[in-house]
């Protein structure tokens, strides 16, 4: 899997339903959105303390939590609640002694909202907030060296998977995220796939509403549009 990001981004591609993403903060996982796939995250027990304060996964995704506890013969794990008062279990983690690792499955809260974490041997030093965003799919496809549509939205800081449709035969095109029409800053850079096949391009929208713009790096001058992203609820 290789991808990079700015804003928190992942790949994942196959031919026929391709995943691709690069750019920004580099999030592992491979998955569709709303809990179709599986979304991977890390986290790291030293010092008696995570070495992250918020974890971000889609809403309904089933979530790989690879945990490592990297303090020697101190017992950690990783346990999610409704609360800080810790009193709705969503998922408690088996708890192990360090220097040790484990994968945690489970299924993130459909709802979106910031839940919490702790460790359960350490719950008043050992926190952090479990972040859930919404999770859409927005279509676009390519055809004739144009895109079908020249305005997609989607709400600020979504955990959004553009399924993305070449039907040009024998022609690269992408999908790619920038801050502005320059296209100076990139937010997300999907990999060219030549029509006709299909692929899944995985990122988080920006934190901060507004207008952005896409396009197709193979095809700059002429196939473009515009991401509108929304303030969150709005």
């Amino acid at each position: 899997m290789k991808g990079e990001s700015r804003l928190g981004m992942v790949r994942r591609v196959r031919m026929g339903m391709a995943l691709a993403g690069l750019l920004a903060l580099a999030i592992p996982w491979a998955g569709l959105a709303a809990g179709s796939g599986t979304f991977a995250v890390t986290l790291t027990a030293r010092n008696m303390a995570f070495d992250q304060s918020t974890l971000t996964v889609p809403a309904g995704a089933a979530v790989t939590l690879r945990f490592a506890n990297n303090d020697s013969g101190v017992p950690h794990n990783v346990a999610i609640y409704e609360t800080p008062a810790a009193a709705t279990v969503i998922f408690q983690g088996k708890v192990i002694p360090g220097p040790q690792s484990i994968t945690y499955t489970f299924t993130a809260p459909t709802r979106p909202g910031t839940y919490f974490f702790r460790c359960d041997v350490h719950p008043a030093t050992m926190t952090g907030a479990f972040v859930v965003v919404p999770a859409v799919t927005l279509d676009l496809t390519a055809q004739q060296l144009a895109f079908d549509k020249r305005t997609l939205s989607a709400p600020a800081g979504a955990y959004v998977t553009v399924h993305f449709q070449n039907a040009d035969a024998g022609l690269p095109h992408t999908f790619s995220l920038y801050e502005t029409q320059a296209a100076e800053i990139a937010l997300f850079r999907g990999q060219a796939i030549t029509g006709p096949a299909t692929a899944d391009y995985a990122f988080f929208a920006p934190e901060k509403p507004g207008k952005y713009f896409f396009r197709c790096d193979v095809h700059p001058s002429t196939m473009t549009g515009v991401l509108d992203v929304t303030a969150a609820g709005g």
